[in-house]
């Protein structure tokens, strides 16, 4: 019910702040479902029939800004595929074959993501980096476990005699920067990039239309809370010149209370990228002592589920 209450509050504010122009307004989701809910409240709001808002998944809303297009999970397989052995065959080892490198490939492709997201220095990211600060630097969302795993994995590699896996990674790890522009480059000569890669060139300034936002009157993000670096980066931007505004699902249980991990994001989407809620923070309905309960009897794990 919470999730449904926020949304049926957006769309009493949405058509508040709006009314007729609500029909020009761009509304952007992490993902198509919470849409089919706002049309629902929006419809019931108004009590009349209305131009509907144009609707948009984030992904979908940012390829608006290219002329390329987002490149399939296997289509980037072969095209990382085909650029590893040519950097294999230059540097005299036999090539791998495509079963052999397919778990490798699942993984390079999501460090290459993780990097375009952060806006993080391939270079520098590759290069056996031994400061942990400078990890810090480039990946600041990192929970403090995840930099001491990382501190101990490095510190792994200090020994003067390294076992030949470690040997392999190592030359592995090196070939990375050059893999890393080598995918990208031949994605583009085919007018294709990656979905990482297309957030990149947008918060870089590298993207076809920077612009197109101004198609709308306004843009409304609802419902965010992780947010990339990228995305950090744009929407501040974009906030700081009226283009955009926020809607965040907050409560004053795990919003005001440091020890709450729940309220980490969305108090850093707040108080440390200074993105505004258009909300004010929920009072503490979770610690409410009035709660109403229903009890449904469902036998099996399918109808739990259902």
């Amino acid at each position: 019910m919470a999730g449904d209450k926020f949304l049926y509050r957006v769309a009493g504010n949405l058509l508040e702040r709006f009314g007729d122009d609500l029909q020009h307004v761009a509304i952007v989701f992490n993902n198509k479902r919470p849409q089919l809910f706002l049309k629902k409240y929006l419809s019931e709001i108004s009590g009349k029939p209305i131009w509907s808002p144009d609707f948009y998944t984030i992904q979908q809303f940012f390829s608006a800004s290219t002329t390329q297009v987002c490149a399939s999970q296997l289509k980037q397989f072969f095209v990382l595929f085909i650029e590893y052995n040519s950097l294999l065959r230059s540097e005299g080892n036999e090539p791998v074959s495509a079963d052999v490198f397919y778990p490798l490939a699942e993984v390079i492709v999501s460090d290459f993501s993780q990097i375009d997201y952060y806006l993080a220095d391939p270079a520098k990211v590759f290069n056996l980096i031994g400061s942990i600060a400078e990890l810090q630097h480039q990946f600041p969302n990192f929970e403090e476990e995840q930099l001491e795993f990382m501190k101990s994995f490095w510190s792994s590699f200090s020994s003067e005699k390294q076992s030949k896996i470690q040997e392999k990674f190592i030359e592995m790890w090196h070939r990375m920067p050059r893999l890393y522009k080598n995918f990208h480059e031949k994605l583009a000569t085919q007018n294709l990039v990656s979905s990482a890669k297309m957030y990149r060139n947008l918060a870089e300034g590298k993207s076809g239309n920077p612009d197109f936002l101004k198609q709308f009157s306004h843009v409304v993000f609802v419902g965010f809370n992780a947010l990339s670096k990228a995305e950090e980066l744009l929407f501040k931007t974009w906030q700081d010149e009226g283009l955009c505004s926020f809607y965040f699902d907050s409560d004053e249980h795990y919003f005001a209370d440091l020890k709450q991990e729940a309220g980490h994001f969305i108090r850093r989407n707040v108080k440390t990228v200074g993105l505004q809620n258009q909300f004010e923070v929920e009072l503490n309905r979770i610690n409410d002592p009035v709660k109403e309960f229903t009890i449904v009897q469902a036998l099996g794990n399918v109808a739990q589920g259902k």
